[in-house]
Order: C-alpha cells, then structure tokens, then sequence
C-alpha cells in the first residue's frame, strides 16, 4: 500500500474567518510508498472530498489533481482550483455544518485510489496565534498542517503542543519529518543514516567479538528487521554518536543530556514526559502507559543492542543516546509514563539516535 504524508497546508487569509469561501486551499504533500521512502518524480493523481456534517457524510465537492513529485517525493497543488468531479467549490456552506476533508491517492496516476483518510476541517483565526509558528496535529500518522492568514487545524492529538518545521533529509536521501517543542526542533523519527555527513560509512555487520572490542563506530538494526530499519531507525554505539564526522545531517546535532533535560522539563518532568513522547502504536507492547504522544516526538520501542550485538527488548524500550563525553542515554519504557536520563552506560551499547536542530 502506498502512504501519503502532507507536511504543509497553507490556506488563504480570508478562509473561514467571516464563513467566506475560500478560493482555494494551497496543499504540499511528500508522497512515500510502504517503506517510507519517498515516490520520487511520479506522476501521481490526487482526489480530494469534501463531504458534510460527518466524515461519512455527503460529498459536496470532490476534485482531482494530477501533480508529479519532484526528486523528494513532494507535490504542490490547489484544493479548489483542481479536476471538478462533483459539486461547485464556490457553492460550499462553509458556514453551516462541520466539513471534512476526504484524501486519496493513486500513485500509478490513474484511479486505484488508496484511502489516506477523512478529518475535520476547523478553523482559528489567525489573531489568537500572532507571531505563532505554524501549527499542526496529525493526520493519517504524519500529516501536518499550517496556516497562514488563518489556520486549517486537523483534530487529533493536542495541537497545542505541536509546531510544524519543515522535513529534513541526510547524506543517504533519507527524509525525516520535524517538530517543534517548546524552543527545539526534534526529528520526529530515528536515525537511519549509514554515513557519516562527509560521506565515509559507519561500519555495520560486526561480529559479537569485534562489536565488543571496537572503539570505532559502527551501527547494527534489531534482529526482526529483517535487514529493515524504515521503522526503528538504525542503533548506533557510543563511538558513532561521538566520531567528529558527525551522523546528523548539516544544521543538526545529537543532543546533549541538558538539553533532553529541557525538553523532559518543558513537557512536566520525567515522571509524565515519556507518555508524552510515545506514539500510540501496536508497536508499543502493552500495557504502553500513559502513551499520547502529545509533544509530537513520535517515540517507538527501538529496543537496543547490547555489548556483543544481541538485540533486545523490541517492543517495550527506546532508548536515545546522547552527545557527552560520557556514554550517557534516555529511555521510556511500555511500563510507566517515565522518561529516564541516564549518567553512563557501556560504550559498546547500540542505541537509537535523534537529532535536535541547531
């Protein structure tokens, strides 16, 4: 099945704000196939539904667009000003009844649409955020919208929280969605990166004995991947996360213990910070305690590597290193709302990776 994960929805000032039609929604999309990776220069075809009163309502709009993506998947394209299906754009009651927006797509470009979902269209005028970054909740897992003169805000997780920042991508082409917390900006997903940023590889494939001895970096994935590290991430060692090369793309870095202090203390301190963290998700065993995922950090049970490569606890920990000269790291677990910091632990480990912007 292919997946689609829009990352800005711009809508014109006026949208909304006095029941006014608007002319058209500006939409910004990176298309990904099953394995996250991006469908990269496709022409695809998009359709979108704009259905009343209830997510199964009524189409009182339906429109088609067919963009091709560019070289990251991405496409632009203009809620309103598409392929008419059904109904008039103008001729929607933006003021009577709640609205939701259906999208689907096709990314072979013909009309086999995949479901991306139905969410509710809401407004909030622009004047209650003055000076606000852009801000977003989620949508079929990692859909973000912004707004500009007024706000289209999707419900689902406290959008309050969250703030829209622009994807970022690696040295490997691998693209990351981004959040902001508080004064940070997170990636939302873990490292998968197999180079450092000045192009040499981070050695992987290492025996038990010689991942025990090295005081090189190296990377390994959790034995259930399969070779796949879409989802998880890679688990890097201690020598990886230190190696001046540096893993995080340019602009990034690994974060130091303060600064997971600031952001655990921004959202109410360890004890409730790791439900915050954590995506509600079947990846995450039960009972996944306190899990909301409120700050929009989209935490997973990455598991680790221990001092000889074995893999463990898929399902139930993350664990994220951090940037000191220490072996240092945090962890949530399935078990309790906890996020805890860590002061030292075996260099040898291999654990996930998140990069904080600069």
């Amino acid at each position: 099945m292919k997946t689609l994960y829009t990352f800005c929805l711009l809508l014109t000032s006026d949208f909304l704000l006095l029941a006014q039609a608007p002319q058209g929604i500006p939409y910004q999309a990176v298309a990904r196939n099953a394995s996250g990776q991006a469908i990269a220069s496709t022409a695809v075809k998009v359709r979108f539904s704009i259905r009343d009163s209830i997510a199964t309502g009524a189409i009182k709009y339906q429109e088609t667009h067919n963009p091709t993506t560019s070289t990251l998947g991405l496409f632009s394209v203009n809620v309103g000003l598409g392929t008419i299906v059904s109904g008039t754009f103008s001729g929607i009651n933006w003021g009577k009844n709640a609205k939701f927006l259906q999208v689907e797509l096709d990314p072979a470009g013909g009309t086999a649409y995949t479901n991306l979902g139905t969410t509710q269209m809401m407004s909030v005028p622009y004047a209650l955020h003055a000076n606000a970054i852009k801000f977003i909740t989620s949508f079929s897992g990692d859909t973000l919208y912004s707004g500009g003169g007024n706000f289209l805000i999707i419900p689902g997780i406290s959008a309050s929280n969250q703030q829209y920042e622009l994807p970022v991508t690696d040295i490997d082409g691998n693209v990351y969605q981004t959040v902001r917390i508080g004064n940070q900006v997170w990636m939302k997903e873990n490292l998968k990166v197999s180079k450092y940023k000045n192009g040499d590889n981070v050695p992987t494939g290492l025996s038990g004995g010689v991942w025990q001895s090295t005081t090189s970096g190296a990377f390994g994935v959790y034995n259930n991947y399969n070779g796949n590290n879409v989802t998880y991430g890679k688990l890097y060692n201690w020598y990886a996360v230190k190696d001046s090369r540096g893993l995080c793309p340019n602009g990034w870095h690994v974060p130091s213990k303060n600064e997971w202090i600031v952001l655990t203390s921004y959202l109410g301190g360890t004890s409730i910070a790791g439900g915050k963290m954590r995506l509600v998700s079947a990846l995450w065993k039960s009972p996944n305690a306190g899990a909301s995922n409120e700050s929009g950090f989209s935490g997973l049970p990455g598991g680790y590597l221990n001092d000889v490569g074995a893999a463990n606890l898929e399902g139930d920990y993350g664990y994220w290193w951090y940037f000191d000269n220490n072996a240092y790291y945090g962890y949530t677990s399935s078990f309790d709302s906890n996020f805890n910091h860590i002061s030292g632990d075996n260099k040898q480990f291999g654990y996930s990776v998140r990069c904080l912007k600069d």
